[in-house]
């Protein structure tokens, strides 16, 4: 009986909440997904889902990063780039970023600030994309977003 709980007599609270749909590409034991050279690492990788015992998260991305990285050393040594091609690389993904940002932080009006439509988006994802929901509330929801 710890913290005054006794789990033989009472029951354990579960919540889910949307945040627990994590997961959706697939990876091996070295964390590269089924796209070579990728490596998603954390929750969009399915190590999150529901068989992953609960407070591991941090446990487990740590673990995967190693587990890549030396996969990465070890497979992928040759494959590397010049450092030419990686800042072209970089520097065209940053300029398309600040480009975003400059358009966020230029987008200040009350309606269409970039803090209310994620709440809005937050409020569309409860209504529509969470554990309990109907197909046509799904479809509905998707079709908003679009």
């Amino acid at each position: 009986m710890a913290n005054g709980i006794d789990l033989s007599s009472e029951y354990l609270e579960i919540a889910v909440c949307a945040q627990h749909n994590n997961g959706g590409l697939c990876r091996n034991i070295w964390w590269e997904s089924n796209i070579k050279h990728f490596f998603p690492v954390e929750e969009v990788n399915g190590s999150h889902g529901v068989y992953r015992p609960g407070g591991s998260a941090l446990n487990s991305g740590q673990v995967g990063s190693l587990r890549a990285a030396e996969f990465i050393v070890a497979r992928y040594n040759d494959d590397t780039i010049s450092i030419n091609q990686q800042i072209h690389i970089a520097g065209n993904q940053m300029e398309k970023k600040i480009f975003l940002g400059d358009r966020f932080a230029s987008n200040t009006d009350t309606k269409g600030s970039t803090l209310n439509i994620r709440r809005s988006l937050s409020e569309l994802m409860r209504e529509t994309g969470a554990h309990i929901r109907s197909l046509d509330s799904a479809k509905k929801g998707l079709n908003k977003i679009k």
